[in-house]
Formats: C-alpha cells, structure tokens, sequence
C-alpha cells in the first residue's frame, strides 16, 4: 500500500508527449490473452491517430509545441528506497500553463494545477523499470484517473483517462521510454472528441476553401442522406459545398460518418454500469484503449 513504501522523492517534469505511430504504446487493458497465452495488446488511439493524420493533418506538431509552451506537461512524483529495485509511489498532476516557456533544466518551479485530480499510483520498479498497478488489476473504488490535454480545433482538449497505469526507464535524471495506458469513455468520445475533430474539419476548409483536401472533406461528410446534413444545407451559408468560406462540419455529420464510426469504436469493455470491472473479450464495448509514450527530466514544482 501507498503508505507502506518509505524513500526519498523524485520529482520530474514531461518535455515530450508522443503520439502512438511507428510505436504502438500498447498493452491489455483488460487482461485479454491470445492462443498462445501471450497478452492482447489494444491500442485504439493509435486507429485514430492513423486514420487523421491519413486525412492531411498534423497531430503530434501540435502536440509537441503545446508541451514546449508548457501547456501540456505532467508533473511526477516518485517515491521509493531504492531506484533499481523496489516498491514504489507514483503521484502525477497536470501543470498550471507558466507565465514563460519552459526550460526543462530542472529549475522551471511548476505549479500544480489544482483544478484536475491528481493519479496516485502504486508500482514495482525492476532493474530501473517502473511498472504500476495494471489497469486490468484495478479495482472500482480504486481506479485511478489522469486528465490529458490534447490539442484539437485550435484549443486545448481535456480528456480523462480511466485505469492510468505508467511504465517507464528510471534514472535520477529522468524517466525514458515512458508509457501512459488506460482507457476513454465513449461518452466521452461522444460528447467532446467528436465535436473537436467537427471543428477541426471546419477550419480546415475554412483555411483553404478550394483546395484538394476540402474537396474531399466535404464528400466525406456532407451526405445528403443524412439528416444533419440536409437540414443544415436548407443554409447556404451554413453547406460546405456551397459556402466553404462560411460552412461549418456539424458533429452529427462526424458522428454518423462511417470511417469515424470505425477508428472511434469502442474497443474494450471496462465498466459495469458506472463501475471499473475490465471484461475480457467483454461484448458491452463502452470504451476506447489509449497509449502514449512521454520522457520525462527531472525538475521542480509545488
């Protein structure tokens, strides 16, 4: 238990976020194995992030200069006896926007941003390698949870992850070939990335009204067979292939769009009712799997 592990702290600050691409960042969420008894790996952020960046847009650029502004940076507390061998305490917060950018040279005094709720995780380090309580093994009352913010639609999209677990390298220094795992409600999905990514769609062909990428924007998701669509092209300023200068891509074009549909299906099943209960090959899909990789220095908040 959290109480039970006695040892200096180590503090550290994430300078890099990285988004699931040539590297999957993936584990089971849920505890289900293959044929062979080896774990079945998910990741359903990496669809997503695979199926946008096809789409002509930048994902992780973003990411990257949100993370440089400081908009985007965990701060890590770890405690232990012993960096190479030992039980261990996890406590990550998100970071208050400094007034500056930061250094990550171990000086910058983050602060806490107060208004999130902090993850407090209990782990294992072996061989420098720290692993926390999978989310699999988690249990409801103790589920634990880290907010991410993610750069979408020109603002800054704050997302919960259910049943946080963190891997990573340490050294005193700082963490390597970190990880974040866990998972997105599909309520969620529903109630903030899909009006994001409809956003993001409507600036582009708002930037670029005649172009290539608008063009297939627009077949994609204006369908004069769906509803949402017919009723907001009784609009000329408000139709994409009429007004692209002045058109907007609602959600429920998103939503109903069937590529959309399928990268922000809900791949696992984590829940029972409101309650943290992963099912392995769980029918009652009600969540997406997430990893992202990060690195980690060490350097100062309060």
């Amino acid at each position: 238990t959290p109480d039970q592990v006695s040892g200096p702290e180590t503090r550290y600050a994430t300078n890099a976020l990285l988004l699931p691409g040539s590297n999957s960042y993936a584990i089971s969420i849920d505890g289900d194995v293959k044929t062979d008894g080896s774990p079945k790996t998910q990741n359903q952020l990496k669809s997503i992030v695979g199926a946008i960046s096809a789409a002509g847009f930048d994902l992780q650029g973003p990411v990257d200069m949100a993370v440089k502004a400081g908009e985007a940076v965990f701060l890590i507390a770890e405690k232990s006896a012993d960096l190479t061998s030992s039980c261990a305490t996890v406590t990550m917060n998100l970071a208050k926007k400094p007034a500056m950018p930061p250094t990550f040279g171990g000086s910058d005094n983050f602060a806490i941003d107060a208004g999130q709720m902090a993850a407090s995780l209990i782990g294992q380090i072996t061989n420098s390698k720290l692993n926390t309580t999978l989310p699999k093994d988690q249990t409801g009352a103790q589920v634990q949870t880290i907010v991410i913010k993610l750069p979408l639609a020109g603002g800054m999209l704050p997302l919960t992850i259910y049943g946080a677990h963190v891997q990573g390298q340490l050294s005193p220094a700082g963490i390597m070939s970190g990880e974040i795992h866990g998972v997105i409600r599909q309520a969620d999905i529903n109630s903030m990335i899909i009006p994001a990514i409809a956003d993001l769609l409507t600036n582009q062909i708002h930037k670029d009204p005649t172009g290539g990428t608008t063009g297939t924007i627009v077949k994609l998701f204006e369908d004069m067979t769906n509803p949402a669509t017919i009723a907001k092209c009784m609009v000329m300023a408000d139709c994409c292939a009429k007004s692209p200068t002045t058109c907007k891509i609602l959600p429920d074009e998103v939503k109903n769009n069937s590529l959309i549909q399928n990268v922000l299906a809900p791949d696992v099943q984590a829940f029972t009712g409101t309650t943290w209960m992963p099912v392995p090959k769980g029918t009652m899909k009600d969540s997406l799997s997430v990893g992202l990789g990060f690195t980690a220095v060490k350097d100062t908040f309060q």
